[in-house]
C-alpha cells in the first residue's frame, strides 16, 4: 500500500510540474516559460515583469498595435528576451519600479529590445524623445502651423510640459529655435540622468541637432 501510494503521489507531482511548465506562445513568437503564475482574477493581480515583457512583444509583433503605432512595426526582440524567464531575470537587476522600458535613449538608431539597448528611464526622461506626430501633422519636430495668425509655432516638451518656442514666419525659422532648445534640453537630461548609459545616451541624441 505504501508503496502505491507513493507512486500515486509521483503521478500528481508529475501533473502539477508539467502544468506549471507548460509553455504559452504569446503574438507567434514570445514564450511564456514561467514556473510560477503570472495573473490571479481574485484578488486581481498581474506580475509586473509578466506586463512589461507582453507590452514588449506587443509593440514588435502585433499587427493590431501597428495600426495605431506603426513606428514600432520594425522592431524586433533579441532571442534571448523572446523568452520571459530571460526577461525576468533581467528585470530583477533593474531599477524599474515607476519607470518605463525604453529602447530609444541608448542608442538613437536602435530598432532591438535587449539588455544592451534597453534601460527603465522616468516617464520625464522617456518623453523628451517622444515624437508628437499626431500634434504637428505633416510638420517637422517640435512645429506646427498657427492656422489663426498664419505663421508657425516652434514647441518642446521638457517633463511632461509643452514649452512655447514662439511664431516664425517661415517652417525653417521654427525648425531651428526647436532643434536649439532640444539640444539644450538633452544637455540638462544628460546631467540629471542617474544610469550612465542614458546619461551618454542623450548626448549622442544631443549631438544630432
Amino acid at each position: 500500500m505504501l508503496r502505491l501510494y507513493c507512486i500515486i503521489q509521483d503521478i500528481v507531482i508529475f501533473f502539477k510540474v508539467a502544468k506549471m511548465t507548460k509553455k504559452t506562445i504569446l503574438f507567434g513568437v514570445g514564450i511564456n516559460d514561467s514556473l510560477t503564475p503570472i495573473k490571479s482574477r481574485n484578488p486581481k493581480w498581474v506580475c509586473p515583469y509578466y506586463s512589461r515583457w507582453a507590452h514588449m512583444i506587443k509593440r514588435c509583433y502585433s499587427d493590431c498595435f501597428h495600426k495605431t503605432s506603426p513606428t514600432y512595426k520594425d522592431c524586433y526582440v533579441c532571442d534571448d528576451w523572446l523568452y520571459f524567464s530571460s526577461f525576468k531575470l533581467w528585470m530583477q537587476k533593474q531599477d524599474w519600479q515607476d519607470k518605463q522600458l525604453d529602447k530609444d535613449i541608448i542608442n538613437p538608431l536602435n530598432k532591438m529590445y535587449s539588455p544592451e539597448t534597453c534601460a527603465f528611464v522616468s516617464p520625464s526622461e522617456n518623453h523628451i524623445l517622444c515624437d508628437a506626430k499626431s500634434i504637428r501633422g505633416k510638420y517637422p519636430k517640435g512645429v506646427c502651423y498657427h492656422n489663426q495668425n498664419n505663421n508657425f509655432l516652434a514647441y518642446i516638451t521638457i517633463k511632461n510640459k509643452r514649452v512655447n518656442l514662439g511664431s516664425h514666419k517661415t517652417i525653417e525659422l521654427a525648425v531651428t529655435a526647436y532643434r536649439q532648445a532640444k539640444k539644450q534640453a538633452l544637455i540638462i537630461a544628460s546631467k540629471e540622468a542617474i544610469d550612465p548609459r542614458v546619461a551618454k545616451g542623450f548626448l549622442l541624441h544631443a549631438a544630432i541637432y
